[in-house]
C-alpha cells in the first residue's frame, strides 16, 4: 500500500513509511476490536489493492485506524517493532516513475495471505464480495462516498 502514500512523496503527512512488528496475539486482539462503520477504537476499511504500476489486483487490501482510546497500549505494549521503509519506498516510486516496474516488483516487500479465525473473519466482514469496506470511507458498501447506502451521490 505504499502507493497509497505516492511512495512517500506526496506532502509532510505521508512523508514516511514505517513498517510495525507486533504478535499476532496482539494484532488479532487489535483485528477483533474492529468496526467498519467509522466507530470505536479500531476502524477497518478494505480497499482494492494495487501492483506497483497502480493497476488493480482480485485481492482486496485492509487498513487499519487505532483510535484515541487504545493508541497509548497498542504503541506502547503491541507494537514491538518499527522499521522505517521511507527509502525503499522512494526507491520502489522512482522506478515506477522510470517505467522500470518489473525492478520496482522486485522491491516490493513480500505479501502472504494472513489465516484468521472464523469469528475473526465475520468481525472484518472478509467474506462479503461488496459491502461495509467498499474503499470509500463512508461503510456504507455502495461505494461512492456519501454514506446513504445507494449508489450514487447526495445532492
Amino acid at each position: 500500500m505504499m502507493y497509497r502514500s505516492g511512495y512517500a512523496a506526496k506532502g509532510a503527512h505521508q512523508s514516511h513509511i514505517l513498517a510495525l512488528t507486533m504478535p499476532r496475539e496482539a494484532f488479532e486482539h487489535v483485528l477483533s476490536l474492529g468496526n467498519l462503520m467509522k466507530k470505536g477504537d479500531v476502524r477497518i476499511q478494505w480497499d482494492p489493492e494495487r501492483s506497483v504500476a497502480i493497476g488493480r489486483l482480485e485481492h482486496r487490501s485492509i487498513q487499519i485506524g487505532i483510535g484515541k482510546g487504545i493508541i497509548e497500549k497498542w504503541a506502547s505494549e503491541w507494537v514491538v517493532g518499527i522499521e522505517d521503509v521511507t527509502e525503499l519506498a522512494r526507491r520502489i516510486g522512482g522506478l515506477v516513475a522510470e517505467g522500470r516496474i518489473e525492478e520496482a516488483e522486485a522491491l516490493r516487500p513480500v505479501e502472504r495471505v494472513y489465516p484468521v479465525s472464523e469469528e475473526l473473519r465475520r468481525v472484518l466482514a472478509m467474506d462479503l464480495e461488496e459491502g461495509a469496506g467498499d474503499g470509500d470511507g463512508d461503510g456504507d458498501g455502495d461505494g461512492d462516498g456519501d454514506g446513504d447506502g445507494e449508489s450514487g451521490s447526495a445532492d
